[in-house]
């Protein structure tokens, strides 16, 4: 993988690294170029990057947010094919031991028993289980840690800033059908 530069996807990693950084985290976002077979177009990864390798978002606290978007252009759009946040203990995303929850987001899930966005639990033998829920924005996900699990905020203001974000999600997502159903 190599890093990647594209006008319509850079503003909206600027964007993510701006309320990550002034939230919970000094880590940084980069987009990445990506191989998909079944995309004309290019499809980007945004994630952390660093040696050579995909890391999680190292939160004030302890924690670990392991953060993976697939978007691709249309025309001068952005969307987004596939989201996952990972809350862990661990850095080590394998060690699912570690891991509280993972969120997805799917536009195109596979074979149609998967909802479009879903929880999973990790905690007594949850984390198959797919429960349905409607697109989150990331500062969902950022309040979640922070109110819920005692990630440590960065800025006294941290809840104004994520609520201004998320209605900034809002007002993008407002005419995706799929951001509105639990399911497909």
């Amino acid at each position: 993988m190599t890093q990647a530069y594209s006008k319509i996807v850079q503003p909206y990693v600027d964007a993510l690294n701006e309320i990550l950084n002034k939230t919970v985290t000094d880590s940084r976002l980069v987009t990445l170029e990506l191989q998909r077979d079944n995309y004309e177009a290019t499809v980007f990864l945004i994630t952390r990057w660093e040696t050579k390798e995909i890391r999680p978002l190292e939160l004030r606290g302890g924690n670990w947010l392991h953060f993976r978007q697939q978007v691709v252009e249309d025309g001068e759009r952005l969307n987004v094919l596939e989201a996952r946040y990972i809350f862990s203990h661990s850095d080590d995303v394998d060690d699912e031991d570690r891991h509280v929850f993972r969120w997805e987001y799917t536009r195109k899930p596979p074979g149609g028993h998967v909802p479009f966005g879903h929880l999973h639990i990790y905690a007594g033998g949850l984390k198959h289980t797919h429960f349905p829920t409607r697109r989150l924005s990331l500062e969902q996900i950022l309040w979640l840690v922070v109110s819920e699990f005692g990630v440590q905020p960065k800025d006294d203001h941290w809840y104004e800033i994520l609520k201004d974000g998320h209605w900034d999600f809002l007002r993008r997502v407002r005419d995706s059908e799929d951001a509105l159903l639990p399911f497909p």
